[in-house]
């Protein structure tokens, strides 16, 4: 194989293994709030799950965008992977990645910093979680082929909606103490 499919079978690879990443923090993040310490399964067991889903996506994204930038084809720089619109290649499909990158981010930032900011603030920032998935999602529907194949655009569309309807579940449902 060349190095030019080489990169491109890493980035994709990645970049369904990031969103795959993205749609399990969202929902094993929703999990923790939505359980209660008398429920099947309380809050501490999605733990786990949410750190390993959440320290998962980052690296996968990396290895997404680096790849991409080694691409001869798709001509990236490193910036047109952080700064949206950057890029004369992709257009408005690549900034929707950028987007949902740069919105986890910010959530991440806000778990691991949340006593130096308000309640409010890091609420705010860390549920940019939930649309950082759907941003995510679209990137992959019209950046590249790979949900042109029936068996992983349905899978991810089954996975996306579940996240949307727990996200809105999750949103509008009352707060449940973590137990």
């Amino acid at each position: 194989m060349d190095p030019a499919t080489v990169a491109w079978v890493v980035g994709r690879t990645a970049g369904v293994g990031a969103l795959t990443a993205l749609c399990l923090t969202a929902l094993t993040g929703a999990a923790m709030r939505l359980s209660t310490s008398d429920s099947a399964v309380p809050p501490s067991s999605f733990r786990l799950a949410h750190e390993i889903s959440t320290f998962s996506w980052g690296p996968l994204a990396v290895i997404h965008v680096a790849a991409l930038v080694v691409d001869p084809v798709a001509h990236l720089r490193l910036v047109d992977g952080l700064v949206p619109f950057a890029s004369s290649y992709g257009g408005w499909p690549l900034a929707l990645g950028v987007l949902s990158l740069d919105a986890m981010v910010l959530s991440v930032a806000a778990a691991l910093w949340h006593r130096r900011l308000t309640p409010r603030m890091r609420q705010v920032l860390h549920r940019l979680a939930y649309p950082a998935v759907g941003l995510a999602w679209a990137h992959s529907i019209w950046s590249g082929s790979d949900m042109m194949r029936a068996p992983l655009a349905l899978s991810m569309t089954a996975l996306m909606a579940t996240v949307a309807a727990v996200a809105a579940y999750r949103l509008l449902a009352p707060r449940v103490a973590v137990g």
